[in-house]
């Protein structure tokens, strides 16, 4: 019935880690307003296991709107990352945002969580080669002596 709509999240706060099971819901395209960034939604009884005072924990209002409700809020927290497994690969996002929901996501209990499908398309392939992001100090890029972009003493002479 699910399919390959199903799959296994790992989420991360602090010292604090749960597992659970989720579906990719095509239909949810809910973003915070604050950052634009997806939001994945999770039972209440969930989030309490990976917060223990999730009452007092720093929050995000997260308007929505679905059908029979056209002006929502669901509150909604920042985890450290998540880990989705699915199909034996694994998709890693740092500071997602779970939107708490306080009732129960599958009538069946077959999964406890939502994931907003973006935070997998965002990742798929350019033109077959994966897209990866590298980070270094600025000096490896424009320093005079060793930086990449930088003109260096030759050209400095020749000027």
């Amino acid at each position: 019935m699910l399919g390959n709509k199903k799959c296994e999240v790992e989420l991360y706060k602090g010292d604090s880690k749960i597992v659970v099971t989720a579906i990719i819901d095509t239909g949810n395209s809910l973003r915070e307003p604050y950052g634009n960034r997806p939001v994945h939604i999770l039972e209440k009884t969930e989030a309490k296991e990976l917060i223990n005072d999730l009452d007092s924990a720093l929050k995000l209002l997260i308007p929505f709107h679905s059908l029979g409700c056209d002006n929502g809020m669901i509150e909604g927290i920042t985890v450290d990352r998540i880990c989705i497994k699915k199909d034996g690969e694994s998709i890693v996002e740092d500071n997602s945002v779970i939107g708490i929901y306080k009732g129960k996501l599958s009538g069946n209990g077959m999964y406890s969580m939502i994931i907003n499908p973006e935070s997998i398309e965002e990742r798929e392939e350019y033109n077959g080669y994966p897209v990866i992001s590298l980070v270094t100090d600025p000096d490896n890029l424009f320093d005079e002596n060793s930086g990449i972009y930088g003109n260096g003493k030759k050209v400095a002479e020749m000027t």
